[in-house]
């Protein structure tokens, strides 16, 4: 057990979550994210404000956060980690800007595609 604990450590790194509020009209954005045994709180987050937090993923590759998103009273969703999702994962620091339209991960400096992964809100 205390080998698999070490191994886990050392294979699985850190991801990193930052949530700007760009939303239009300089509003501002209460969200609200968890995961299946995380619950971040609620936070309001004032125009070009961010909430971040990181986390190591499970071993088993089931990580998902998901966070809702209200401004002028409506309400609005997104899984914003999901492991294995290529566009929602693969970064070690996942920076999100928040639109009224919907969430756009910024790439990583890095990243041969600088190009912003804009996605639409979770169906109700």
């Amino acid at each position: 057990v205390q080998c698999l604990s070490l191994l886990k450590d050392v294979i699985i790194w850190r991801h990193y979550v930052n949530v700007f509020n760009t939303l239009e009209g300089n509003l501002d954005l209460t969200l609200h994210c968890k995961s299946g045994d995380d619950d971040l709180g609620v936070h309001l987050l004032h125009h070009g404000e961010v909430f971040s937090w990181n986390f190591k993923p499970t071993l088993f590759g089931t990580t998902q956060f998901y966070c809702s998103f209200v401004w002028n009273n409506e309400l609005h969703w997104f899984d914003i980690y999901i492991h294995g999702d290529d566009g929602r994962a693969a970064c070690d620091y996942c920076n999100w800007n928040i639109y009224k339209s919907g969430p756009c991960r910024i790439q990583e400096p890095e990243s041969p595609v600088q190009t912003p992964a804009c996605y639409p809100w979770n169906k109700n």
